[in-house]
């Protein structure tokens, strides 16, 4: 088997899995079969991607961080995670990757593993300024269609799939996740007053969010990095949609792409009506301060960047929630 890596530093999440183990897992997944070349993949910032090639066929090798790495408490079992919640995807088609073996055993390298099916596509967000505004609005349309699908998927109850938690109520998995990534910033050094005061207004509203009763299936990381595109009868279509382990049960509004991202108009004709459109846009504000607390929490975990440009933004969502506060109050 040709087997060929990329030239990694010893990176906290992304460290190198040697050719032994890499070796190994392929003659534990594919056992059976003739595997002819391992490619490592560049790109993304977690997990280790491999392409492989086995009997003909292209497969794709996720390796999760070791178990050793500190991680923050909403990251950890990603990999589990997605593994439980995979088969609520699988019905809506070929564009979400199928999980074919899986390894949380640690027996050959302390790190969780599994093997997927290959997604053909190319990146949109690679090649969407190379786009028409008529092929890009197409393209957001049809994202909009699937994220409608997604969410008309409901379970019993609100949060991540096993191992993690679940919660009886919206309002109670958010502050759980709010006050975890509070910990997190807290353990490695760092006490933010926007991060205090964000979380103090929020639990002003747990009366609105535990009015949320349904909980809707939420991808959690929806947006153009994570959407492949092909070709089709002259037209561009969605093909692949990728990085399913930040998905939840909650609300519909609490979508990365609902709070965190600009999309096109086209991207609502799509998606339709939402399910719950009742104070829409201070549950959006309420999501949207929660993404940035997630963000600025990632920028210290993994050193990336100062985070104060996301507690700028913190700080005007604070006030925005404040003065809706004074309003409610007559």
């Amino acid at each position: 088997m040709k087997i060929t890596l990329l030239n990694r530093e010893d990176d906290r999440l992304q460290k190198p899995v040697t050719k032994e183990q890499l070796s190994r897992i392929c003659e534990t997944a594919f056992s059976g079969s003739v595997v002819t070349e391992l490619r490592e993949l560049a790109g993304g910032f977690f997990n280790n991607t491999y392409l492989v090639y086995a009997n003909g066929e292209r497969f794709i090798l996720r390796i999760s961080p070791h178990s050793s790495v500190h991680m923050s408490l909403y990251e950890r079992a990603f990999m589990r995670r997605e593994y439980n919640i995979q088969p609520y995807f699988m019905p809506l088609g070929d564009c979400f990757p199928k999980t074919v073996f899986a390894d949380f055993t640690h027996q050959i390298c302390e790190r969780d593993y599994v093997v997927q099916t290959f997604v053909e596509g190319t990146n949109w967000e690679e090649i969407k300024d190379a786009l028409t505004q008529k092929e890009n609005d197409r393209i957001w349309y049809e994202v909009g269609t699937i994220a409608k699908q997604i969410c008309s998927i409901t379970s019993m109850g609100f949060g991540p799939p096993p191992p993690a938690a679940q919660f009886e109520t919206w309002g109670g998995y958010l502050m759980a996740y709010l006050t975890g990534l509070q910990t997190d910033m807290k353990e490695m050094g760092y006490t933010y007053s926007q991060v205090d005061g964000f979380i103090d207004l929020f639990g002003n509203h747990m009366e609105l969010l535990n009015n949320i009763k349904t909980p809707r299936l939420v991808h959690g990381d929806l947006w153009e990095k994570n959407i492949l595109i092909s070709k089709k009868g002259g037209n561009w279509r969605v093909t692949g949609i990728l990085d399913s382990e930040r998905a939840y049960w909650g609300d519909e509004i609490s979508e990365w792409i609902h709070t965190f991202i600009k999309v096109s108009p086209s991207y609502w004709e799509g998606y339709g009506e939402l399910f719950e459109p009742e104070n829409r846009e201070i549950r959006r504000l309420l999501y949207r301060g929660a993404d940035h607390v997630m963000v600025a929490t990632e920028c210290r975990l993994r050193d990336e960047k100062d985070p104060t440009w996301a507690m700028n933004h913190l700080d005007e969502i604070i006030k925005e929630l404040k003065c809706i506060l004074i309003i409610c109050n007559g």
